[in-house]
């Protein structure tokens, strides 16, 4: 089950240990200037990861980002990061810590997807307010703490030396020059552009750097050498400028050490995975200078949805679903004393068991989905995109955590037919020479069987249990938001039933009470139409 974050920040400092370096200055010189980067992880998968990036970034940043320095950094967990799943929200937390703590830079490590202008981003910074982002299912599932150390030492390098394109030349050759050294350390980047080293994963699945320059470069074809240099490095002056004053200067009493994020990259830098995101925020433009998105769409989000899954760690369902095994293997077991789940395994075919497998499984993870209130309707989430990616997720994870349960009652079936079967009487049962397949086929029969015995028996577990076990903290957070929106759509839902009921009767209660009155006048006039008879009168006015 996953365990719940606390509502209070966690922090924890590292600091560059007393080593030599290869240049022969100590990792730790109290002569040097100090640089304060701080870490803000979500809770859970991002929360370990950083962690144990805390104490290895002071001395990878003292030999690879900037010497002159020495680096401390402090690792805080806030849960508030990220809560309503928007990046403004992320971005205005993030800036909060900074001041509070007085760091020169702030890395947030989030696990929410990031979309920027309908694509998939993996990372961003901003130079100008020191803040930067990475989405951590993003990376993938594996290895997430080499792809993370990579990707925090080329963003802060971004924003330390500057993300122009002669900046990025000077960048170069410092990396050209310690590249046996980066190796080392396990560190295959070896790109001044490049978020991280090339492996299989980034091969299938490459990604683009992005710049404000870029937008530009068709426009600029004409001026060339210093000129456009020179006009280049202005127009970044002046964007940072914009930057800093328009979405980081929200502390106005802070100095330049400690620049805050203020609002982040801008309210319209909304992380809450729509095509639409800026225009969601009020229409504020942030203003980046790097940004990381994923060059080949498809292949990209399937990486997003395999970090996605591997945050919600499929392999806790399978604690949490003991008393379903118990039922399934019971169920299965007491099967196996008839004879005609024997003549059934000796009469199929292969695919009449791959058939089987995909329906048992099929119908456990529908029956969960549906018993247990794990699919999020789109009508209660604010982002429709976000929203299908989070079903996926869910029906990924549990197609996963249902197949290691599939993969366990299969191999307690098999120990039990091998042990419990005798090879002489499967023989007389089915009337045919058997082999070795048989005893594996009868298991793979009797699990099946199991399954949809089991997906029954998981009505005995908690909806608590499951969604624990099925989701990881983000999605746990999604869900009770989601619960709480469609409590108070019910409500008001109900409410206006209520009032509407009440008005429908306060106008009956009028209506009875006028013709109430009309009743009594009538039975007046008939009172009076008797009087006239009894004295012999004929009817009419008095």
């Amino acid at each position: 089950m996953a365990a719940s974050a606390s509502s209070a920040p966690r922090s924890s400092v590292r600091e560059p240990e007393q080593e030599s370096r290869d240049d022969g200055t100590s990792g730790c010189d109290s002569s040097r200037p100090p640089q304060r980067l701080g870490l803000i992880p979500a809770p859970e998968l991002p929360e370990r990861i950083a962690a144990g990036l805390a104490e290895e970034l002071p001395a990878l940043l003292a030999r690879y980002t900037d010497d002159r320095h020495a680096w401390r950094v402090e690792c805080v967990t806030d849960p508030l990061i990220g809560a309503d799943g928007t990046g403004a929200e992320l971005i205005q937390q993030a800036a909060r810590l900074k001041r509070e703590h007085g760091w020169d830079y702030v890395l947030c490590i989030t696990d929410l997807p990031l979309f920027r202008d309908g694509r998939l981003t993996v990372a961003e910074a901003s130079e100008a307010c020191g803040v930067a982002v990475i989405s951590q299912p993003a990376l993938g599932a594996s290895p997430l703490h080499d792809r993370l150390r990579e990707a925090t030492l080329h963003l802060i390098n971004e924003m330390h030396h500057g993300s122009d394109p002669d900046d990025r030349e000077r960048q170069q050759a410092h990396v050209d020059r310690s590249r046996r050294t980066r190796r080392a350390h396990g560190i295959r980047n070896g790109s001044a552009r490049q978020l991280m080293g090339s492996r299989l994963a980034e091969w299938l699945t490459p990604i683009r750097r992005i710049t404000p320059d870029d937008r530009q470069e068709h426009e600029d074809d004409e001026e060339s050498g210093e000129q456009g240099g020179r006009k280049r490095r202005q127009e970044r002056e002046a964007r940072s400028q914009a930057a800093f004053a328009e979405t980081c200067d929200t502390a106005p009493e802070a100095s330049d050490a400690s620049r805050p994020a203020g609002d982040g990259d801008g309210d319209g830098n909304d992380s809450r995975g729509d095509d639409d995101s800026d225009s969601q925020s009020g229409g504020r433009q942030p203003v980046v200078d790097v940004r990381f998105v994923s060059a080949a769409p498809v292949r990209g989000h399937l990486r997003l949805l395999a970090g996605m899954v591997r945050a919600n760690r499929p392999w806790t369902i399978l604690p949490a679903f003991r008393r379903i095994v118990a039922v399934a293997f019971a169920t299965g077991a007491y099967g196996l004393i008839f004879p005609t789940l024997w003549r059934l395994s000796a009469a199929y075919e292969g695919y009449r068991f791959v058939l089987l497998m995909i329906a048992a499984i099929a119908a456990m993870v529908i029956w969960l989905i549906l018993d247990h209130g794990l699919w999020e309707p789109q009508r209660y989430t604010g982002s429709p995109r976000l929203t299908r990616l989070y079903n996926l997720t869910t029906l990924m994870t549990l197609l996963l955590g249902v197949g290691c349960y599939y993969a366990i009652l299969f191999a307690l079936f098999l120990v039990a037919v091998i042990l419990f079967v005798p090879a002489s009487l499967l023989e007389a049962t089915v009337e045919s020479s058997i082999g070795w397949w048989n005893f594996p086929a009868l298991a793979w029969l009797a699990t099946s069987v199991a399954t949809v015995a089991g997906a029954l028996g998981s009505s005995l577990e908690s909806d608590e249990t499951i969604r624990g076990a099925t989701y990881g903290y983000r999605q746990q957070l999604r869900q009770r938001k989601v619960k709480e929106r469609q409590q108070q759509a019910q409500e008001e839902s109900q409410g206006g039933a209520n009032k509407g009921s009440a008005e429908t009767h306060a106008t009956h209660q009028e209506s009875v009470t006028g013709n109430g009155g009309n009743g009594g006048y009538e039975n007046g006039g008939d009172a009076a139409e008797g009087r006239k008879a009894g004295r012999g009168e004929p009817p009419g006015d008095e």
